[in-house]
């Protein structure tokens, strides 16, 4: 991965990173590795989601043996969290969501890349627009995952 990011950033394309938190074997140790190798990579921009186990994949029929799981499919989406592996908790998941955008993000190399693509007002206003939206989503604060009920609980 790190070669392959390293060639695109060479030849003039600004690749973009996508990374999942909260897998089946997830820790707070490989949530830092995660967020380390983002701020060493070359990257432009970066995105952060929550695992989701959507119907249909292997994941979703087993989500249960490996942590608390809320499968309800209005809330299938990489912004919701509805997956919580054993050993964290909701809390910190979002703390490292917020983390993750806050860390990367806010570094000068990734402030000046954006400002050096200034070239109108307009674009501008779309920063600007952008900046206002990471710093909403990092004072938002998640809303709690209900707990699932068993049948036997029913």
């Amino acid at each position: 991965v790190r070669q392959v990011i390293e060639w695109t950033h060479k030849v003039g394309i600004h690749p973009k990173g996508f990374f999942i938190i909260g897998h089946p074997t997830e820790t707070e140790e490989t949530i830092k590795k995660t967020l380390r190798l983002a701020k060493e990579l070359p990257l432009k921009s970066a995105h952060i989601s929550y695992m989701t186990p959507y119907p249909g994949c292997e994941l979703n029929k087993i989500a249960d043996q490996y942590g608390e799981f809320q499968s309800d499919w209005n809330k299938m989406n990489e912004w919701t969290l509805i997956f919580v592996p054993k050993g964290l908790t909701e809390e910190v998941l979002r703390k490292y969501n917020k983390k993750f955008y806050r860390e990367f993000y806010f570094r000068p190399r990734i402030i000046l890349g954006f400002l050096k693509e200034i070239r109108s007002s307009r674009h501008v206003l779309k920063l600007l627009k952008g900046f206002f939206a990471l710093v909403k989503g990092l004072i938002k604060t998640g809303v709690p995952m209900r707990r699932k009920h068993t049948a036997r609980e029913e």
